[in-house]
């Protein structure tokens, strides 16, 4: 929560960014730093929202690998047995 509110405050600095460092830097802000600051928020932010969803994205990646490895060649609907997989 704390880096969405500060997302919403750079907001307004990453726009003016948008319109050239020279600009940018004539209306009051310094442009390396707010973009550096801009590269650590979305960083974190990254991280936050990896940590959260990651483990469906591994197992999306991970189950059709495991069921093609354990069940070789068995005709039929294989798409059938990847969601059944990935359900447990």
């Amino acid at each position: 929560m704390i880096c969405f509110a500060l997302v919403c405050v750079f907001a307004i600095r990453i726009e003016m960014l948008t319109l050239g460092d020279e600009v940018a830097t004539g209306l009051g802000i310094h442009a390396g730093r707010t973009r550096a600051q801009t590269v650590v928020l979305a960083g974190i932010l990254s991280g936050a929202v990896i940590s959260v969803a990651g483990l469906l994205g591994f197992i999306g990646l991970i189950v059709p690998n495991v069921v093609q490895n354990v069940i070789l060649e068995i005709s039929g609907c294989k798409f059938c047995l990847h969601a059944v997989w990935g359900r447990f």
